[in-house]
């Protein structure tokens, strides 16, 4: 039976399972947005606030498109905040000793993949569930980061270099969103076009095949929180920059927006299905939401209260996709 001859029920069904209705719907309601938005204050529809709104997502956007490659893959993360915070601290750090800022980058990066591995091993060798293992290590990181700045805040740097990669720009576009972009695009081709992102699909699609087929598990999973980290770390010299330097709480809290996004964007919570395209579409949702709110002046506790409110629904039309492939 082809598409034109289907029943609309099974069309919407087939559809709805495919995935392409996430893309299509999120791409609706990132338009709808707008319009609402640009009909309630004069401010949103201006390039400035465009500027400034991909400038405010571009490190949740990185971190999501590397928590979409964890969440397919069948694992979990929830330590890439602190991660970040510590990366942020390690840069400034670096910074105050004089570190050529091109040496910095590299070391913060290598880093960044160094507290991914100790994930890894936690997680692969040492057997324990990701959730619980990140968790762990999500904490004994952020306590590490207040007890590296003794509770306090660095002072603020004036190096240009660290800031222009917060507050610089090129051909006229913000250095974060050209970052982020390039960031996305290298996990996008990773996953799309490459033997290991394929295997990443398989594995969260049922790790006991994967293994059977002569993939090595242990290997896969090191290398996605190793991702994961140099993602965080990052997003930690994004951020580090645009706030003019790092403390412990850097991020804290960030785990539910970036989450959130992923889930929205399509990517299933039970691995083996996922979008960076979708998570992309979802975090743009998020940033267009807040930025409009904070345009007309909406308290912060609503916007999470918001944010918590549409992961509820997301993992909910998970778990109806989930059920209808079942069927």
């Amino acid at each position: 039976m082809n598409a034109g001859s289907m029943p609309l029920k099974a069309r919407f069904r087939r559809e709805f399972i495919s995935g392409r209705f996430d893309l299509v719907g999120l791409g609706l309601m990132l338009a709808l947005m707008c319009l609402l938005f640009s009909t309630l204050t004069p401010y949103f529809l201006t390039l400035p606030n465009f500027k400034a709104l991909g400038v405010a997502v571009s490190y949740h956007a990185i971190l999501a498109a590397a928590q979409t490659v964890v969440i397919v893959a069948g694992l979990i993360d929830l330590s890439f905040t602190s991660i970040l915070a510590l990366c942020g601290i390690a840069a400034q750090k670096l910074l105050i000793l004089g570190v050529p800022f091109a040496v910095i980058v590299v070391l913060v990066i290598l880093f960044g993949m160094l507290l991914g591995l100790v994930n890894a091993v936690v997680c692969v060798a040492g057997g324990v569930n990701p959730l619980i293992a990140t968790i762990g290590t999500g904490l004994a990181l952020r306590g590490l980061a207040y007890i590296w700045l003794d509770l306090d805040t660095m002072p603020y740097f004036s190096d240009p270099a660290m800031s222009f990669i917060g507050n610089g720009f090129v051909l006229g576009l913000p250095v974060p969103i050209l970052i982020s972009a390039a960031v996305i695009g290298a996990i996008w081709i990773l996953m799309r076009f490459t033997r290991l992102g394929s295997r990443i699909y398989a594995m969260g699609g049922s790790e006991a095949a994967t293994r059977l087929a002569g993939v090595s598990v242990a290997r896969v999973k090191t290398l996605v929180f190793v991702l994961s980290g140099a993602a965080a770390a990052v997003g930690g010299l994004i951020l580090t920059s645009l706030n003019g330097t790092a403390f412990p709480d850097a991020a804290r809290g960030d785990e539910l927006t970036v989450i959130a996004a992923v889930i929205l964007g399509g990517t299933a919570l039970v691995g083996g299905r996922g979008s960076v395209i979708g998570t992309l579409l979802a975090v743009f949702v998020l940033g267009v939401m807040s930025n409009g709110m904070n345009l007309l002046g909406v308290d912060a506790f609503w916007q999470v209260f918001l944010s918590g409110i549409i992961l509820l629904l997301a993992v909910v039309m998970d778990e109806q996709r989930n059920r209808a492939r079942l069927r």
